[in-house]
Parts: structure tokens; sequence; C-alpha cells
């Protein structure tokens, strides 16, 4: 037999002692065996070369728990989404019925979208009185020899004819004259 130094003897016991309290707790027992595992690949070490169904499981798990929170986050996504268009549909239909109490048919509703679309003007109620500025309405046309008001109170449009009965002609004429010069300069 070898004899060896007793200095030698106390480190192979405290060394031996060591790795015996390392894999006696479980939390250290699986850091050991790697290292041994590291250190000497083609040991069989039953520990770490089967699967161990736990860390399996809570691989599953944590894969799992992954793609729900993944799902989740894009269902909160989607429905804010929802939310926001929903807000901008409410908002234009809204600016779509002022344009129509402001007195836009389809055709000039229509364009005034496509001239907000144009200038990036997101609100209706803003963008009609710039749109109007730009484009003013059309003067209405006003005919001179037709009458609307049936109901109303009838003008007199023939001449006084009182001078012409009390026999004052030229009286008659120089009135019957300056009212057709004053229709004729009007358009009327």
């Amino acid at each position: 037999m070898a004899e060896i130094d007793e200095g030698v003897l106390a480190q192979f016991q405290n060394v031996d002692a060591f790795v015996r309290r390392g894999l006696a707790n479980p939390k250290t027992r699986r850091k050991i065996l790697e290292v041994q595992k590291t250190l000497n690949p083609d040991t069989a070490i039953p520990e770490l070369d089967e699967s161990d169904p736990l860390r399996e499981e809570i691989k599953t798990l944590r894969s799992e728990w992954q793609t729900e929170r993944e799902a989740r986050a894009e269902a909160e996504r989607t429905r804010e989404e929802k939310e926001r268009l929903g807000q901008l549909t409410s908002k234009w239909s809204e600016g779509q019925i002022l344009a129509r109490k402001r007195g836009y048919a389809d055709e000039g509703l229509n364009n005034l979208e496509k001239f907000m679309e144009e200038h990036s003007i997101g609100s209706h109620a803003a963008a009609i009185p710039y749109y109007e500025q730009l484009h003013p309405p059309p003067t209405p046309a006003v005919s001179s020899g037709t009458r609307w008001d049936f109901f109303g109170a009838q003008p007199d449009d023939g001449p006084d004819l009182k001078p012409l009965y009390e026999g004052h002609d030229e009286q008659f004429l120089n009135q019957t004259i300056a009212d057709t010069l004053n229709r004729v300069r009007n358009g009327g």
C-alpha cells in the first residue's frame, strides 16, 4: 500500500465530505451531476440522461402561458383598433350629417370629402368653411319676368293713368318714360 501524507488525506476527506453534502442537498445535486457530466461526458448519469418529467411539464406550461399571453395581447390590439375605427366612423357620419344640414347634396358632399382627402382634413366641420371660401356657392338665378309669390300683394305694373285722364299728357309721358328706363336698367 502506498502511504499518503496526513495533509493530503485531510484534503481528500474535505472534498469527499463537500461532494457528499452537495449530492445530498436537492438544490445542489443537479449542479454537481452536471459538472461531472461536463468533465466526463461518457459517464452515465440517469438523472441527467433521462428526461425530467417535471422539467418537461414546466417547459410545456411556459410555452402555453406564452402563447396565451400573445393571444391576449393580440385580442387587446384588435379590440382597440375596432374601438378607434368605430369612433372614426361615428365622427365621419356626424360630419356628413352636419354637411347635409348645411345644404350639401350627394354630389356636393362627395366633392367636399375629396377636398378633405386632398388637404388632409379629418373633420367636416373644419373643412366646410375652407371649402366654401375656395369654392363659393353660385348665386341663385333670379328670373325677372316670373312671380313665384302667388298669394302675396300684386305689384302695380301698369302706369298711373290719372294724369292722362286729367289732361296732363306731358306729365303722364314723363312718368311713363322714367318708369320704363328704370325697368330696363334694372333688368325688370
